[in-house]
């Protein structure tokens, strides 16, 4: 057993302190030094710059506080994602940055703490529930700078928190190596969608071939009380799997619903699941917030039509047309008017076999990607109960 002492985070931390913007705030085009929110912190601990906000130069010297250091831990200070938490590490990509005024960043007394062992613990689920004790507010809550005087964290000596750290940030490579993998298949099954659509110069509309024959039923009547009801939230978002089904008797529908058969495409309408796209197996029932779509077999391969609407092209149409129109639903004019490049019949099988491999590699990875997420939950665990 490892020996502990618990001590407030006031205890060994070196600095405390937001940031700020300058008036009018900050956007892609306002300067030359990057500001962090609580949008560019990752849950996984790391930063997503695919959007950047931007200060001036000037306004960056002239600010007292909120640069950001080497091994500094940044924490989201107030809104929707309070507590969510990143570490600067060696690999950040900016010789200078500044946090916002959203965002804590705070430095360690190094001849007590090691900033990736505070990280790991306060990225738990103990660490967590730690800093959202000093939660406070309704509409935007937050955490203020007391939240360190509250928060305790298990310390032992230093050469044992980099044994700790090292060990956790091994287990999480592997996971970041898996995620990676994930990533990369996702990219391999889009690029080959594009590459066998480009060899087609068919230009349709989604309702060329395909419509939406379902009738909408009352799910009270006994006929129907045996129907597994499919909504958007039994959708799987990554593997278009249907999952966790229920009876229409077990669920006590009041609305109507749509009759489906195994031959239809499902799809959600609904923002933001415009990515729920399901291919049953079973004939059921399923909300009025999808569609069933039934397809054109002599024109559209039924795997091909999956694979269309989950693809990048597809998800920017779908949102370009929220995004304009201001609607919390994707229409059956705007979903049948959606236009595509259509392969030959051949052309769409070769591709779904070439989908169904990737799914496969998709499916173990996911599987050992579940595997090392329990592993690292469990040292975790261990790691702070001086267990490990």
């Amino acid at each position: 057993m490892t020996s502990f002492e618990w001590v407030s985070m006031a205890e060994i931390i070196s600095s405390l302190e937001s940031g700020s913007r300058p008036r009018g705030g900050a956007s892609d085009t306002s300067g030359d030094i990057p500001s962090l929110g609580g949008e560019h912190l990752t849950s996984d601990g790391g930063f997503d710059f695919s959007k950047p906000k931007l200060i001036p130069r000037k306004y960056f010297a002239s600010m007292k506080s909120g640069h950001i250091r080497p091994l500094d831990i940044l924490i989201v200070k107030d809104g929707a994602t309070t507590g969510k938490i990143s570490l600067v590490r060696s690999d950040f990509p900016f010789a200078e940055a500044a946090v916002n005024e959203h965002v804590f960043r705070f430095d360690l007394d190094q001849t007590r703490a090691d900033a990736r062992y505070v990280f790991r613990y306060l990225h738990s689920a103990e660490g967590q529930r730690a800093i959202l004790a000093d939660f406070r507010g309704s509409t935007v809550g937050g955490i203020g700078r007391t939240w360190a005087q509250g928060a305790r964290i298990p310390l032992p000596p230093l050469p044992e928190q980099r044994r700790i750290a090292d060990i956790l940030d091994r287990a999480d490579d592997l996971r970041a190596q898996r995620r990676r993998a994930l990533m990369f298949l996702g990219e391999l099954a889009e690029s080959a969608l594009t590459r066998i659509s480009d060899t087609s110069s068919k230009v349709v509309a989604l309702g060329d071939v395909s419509t939406i024959d379902a009738k909408l039923v009352d799910p009270r009547e006994d006929s129907y009380a045996s129907y597994p009801l499919v909504a958007p939230d039994n959708i799987e978002s990554n593997t278009g799997r249907i999952q966790n089904v229920r009876t229409t008797a077990e669920v006590a529908p009041i609305s109507g619903k749509y009759l489906f058969t195994e031959s239809d495409v499902l799809y959600s309408k609904i923002r933001p699941a415009l990515n729920k796209v399901a291919l049953p197996d079973f004939a059921g029932l399923c909300s009025a917030d999808m569609y069933p779509i039934s397809i054109d077999a002599g024109e559209i391969n039924r795997e091909f039509l999956w694979a269309t609407l989950r693809s990048a092209a597809f998800l920017a149409y779908a949102q370009r047309l929220g995004n304009r129109a201001q609607m919390p639903k994707l229409n059956r004019a705007q979903l049948f008017g959606y236009e595509f490049k259509l392969p030959t019949l051949e052309s769409q099988r070769a591709y779904v076999s070439e989908l169904q491999m990737v799914q496969k590699l998709d499916h173990r990875e996911r599987a050992h990607l579940g595997k090392l997420d329990e592993l690292f939950a469990s040292l975790q665990h261990r790691a702070f109960q001086g267990e490990l």
